[in-house]
């Protein structure tokens, strides 16, 4: 599997982690994030999600069901800090803020996100 798909895929790897008490944090450290992260942008991913349609629906679905005032949000096919409102961004596609929101979310969570 390559890095974005693997990326991409983080999301399942977390919600499997979750149920053993890890946080995203602990997930993004087992998988060596910070290690690849300098590899790849949110429009590396684009072509992988807009194959992937799913993907689309379950990082909306994780966007809809966190349970903190940290991170980014995503809503069809718009994003924005949850801390800063005013941060929304629309985007052209849902495709399109689902790739940027991938990239923001996980940065947040990783620490390079301010």
């Amino acid at each position: 599997m390559d890095r974005q798909a693997a990326l991409c895929r983080i999301l399942h790897v977390a919600e499997l982690q979750r149920e053993c008490g890890l946080t995203m944090r602990d997930v993004l450290t087992q998988v060596q994030y910070l290690q690849w992260r300098e590899h790849f942008e949110a429009d590396d991913l684009l072509l992988l999600v807009e194959r992937e349609p799913a993907l689309v629906t379950q990082w909306q679905a994780y966007s809809e069901d966190k349970r903190t005032a940290g991170g980014w949000y995503l809503q069809h096919d718009v994003l924005g800090r949850l801390d800063r409102m005013a941060s929304r961004e629309r985007w052209p596609t849902p495709a399109q803020a689902t790739a940027h929101y991938i990239v923001r979310e996980l940065d947040f969570w990783a620490g390079l996100g301010g």
